[in-house]
């Protein structure tokens, strides 16, 4: 079961690819909302971390969608995951052409990234303190 710590590398590392050479949707906005999708999945694993829980299903019983849905304080930011978990399984399985019309281009960072995954750093952070910036930013 990866820890707490392990959980927070891996976001850190998905935000860090976000972020490169002006931002990873400059090169392929589908990987921008996948990586974006996994980053708001570390942050959901970290939540749970904190009552002792580790879960491994996006859904179903002993899911992570089923944690934030009967969560009484975390059920916040079920919407802004599951768009994340859609648009991410949209981005791997669907057409490009499919994608480019729930995101015509330039809205995805918006919606995604600026939007529901902002809102679930936010949310996550009040609960867990704050990543400090990187060496040198």
């Amino acid at each position: 079961m990866p820890t707490d710590a392990e959980h927070r590398i891996k976001y850190e590392d998905n935000r860090r690819v976000l972020a490169e050479n002006n931002g990873l949707e400059q090169t392929s906005e589908c990987w921008a909302a996948v990586v974006a999708f996994y980053a708001s999945l570390h942050l959901v694993e970290r939540l749970a971390a904190l009552e002792g829980k580790h879960l491994v299903r996006h859904s179903g019983q002993g899911s992570r969608e089923s944690f934030l849905r009967y969560h009484p304080d975390h059920k916040a930011i079920l919407g802004d995951y599951t768009a994340l978990r859609r648009a991410s399984e949209q981005a791997r399985y669907e057409s490009l052409e499919q994608f480019q019309i729930s995101f015509p281009p330039t809205t995805m960072r918006a919606r995604l990234i600026d939007g529901c995954l902002h809102r679930i750093e936010e949310h996550v952070f009040r609960y867990l303190s704050p990543i400090p910036p990187a060496a040198g930013s």
